[in-house]
């Protein structure tokens, strides 16, 4: 064996790691591994991302906590006065009751405003996919979700240069083309 020796590694290239929030209860499972608001805005307030509900989603009830753990302060709810199916907006209470007016479809952009305790509802959809491959502009193929970052992901092959965008419910209500490096919603390219 040999003396220890130190290193010091710079990694150049790497995932940026955003703060989060838990979303237990989304998709059935009361944990606080798997399901996460992240905080892009790096306020310390500002928290957005998909929440998958499951192919079970007509069930869907969950909660929103800043902790992995139940705490009463830091888990949000419902205080169950608005009963309509998908607000644009609900204000929470703490702790609160299960949050149940979420279960039209399986995803949900949320963003919740940790001060003023409001969950926005920016967007609700049923599969994202990428269309126009190899040609193909009438046949999605469905992206996963991948629940530790949110992420959404397909394998695909394309045999050659090919145009492509993605979108929402296999219509051309919400897309995204553009370039690699930038996407603009519903472009014409």
């Amino acid at each position: 064996y040999s003396n220890v020796r130190s290193t010091t590694v710079t990694p150049y290239n790497a995932e940026k790691t955003y703060e989060r929030i838990y979303v237990p209860g989304a998709r059935g499972a009361w944990d606080f591994t798997s399901t996460f608001l992240f905080c892009y805005e790096e306020d310390g307030d500002t928290y957005e991302g998909v929440v998958d509900f499951g192919e079970d989603f007509a069930k869907a009830e969950f909660k929103i906590t800043t902790a992995p753990e139940w705490i009463n302060e830091e888990t949000f709810g419902s205080d169950l006065t608005v009963t309509e199916p998908d607000p644009a907006s609900l204000t929470l209470v703490s702790p609160g009751e299960n949050i149940t007016n979420y279960r039209s479809v399986r995803y949900y952009n949320f963003t919740f405003a940790k001060s003023t305790k409001v969950l926005t509802m920016n967007a609700s959809f049923s599969q994202v996919g990428i269309v126009g491959i190899d040609g193909d502009w009438n046949t999605d193929v469905v992206m996963t979700q991948n629940y530790t970052d949110g992420v959404f992901y397909a394998d695909v092959e394309i045999e050659a240069a090919t145009e492509f965008k993605f979108r929402l419910d296999g219509a051309w209500t919400t897309s995204w083309g553009g370039t690699v490096d930038e996407l603009e919603l519903n472009s014409s390219v």
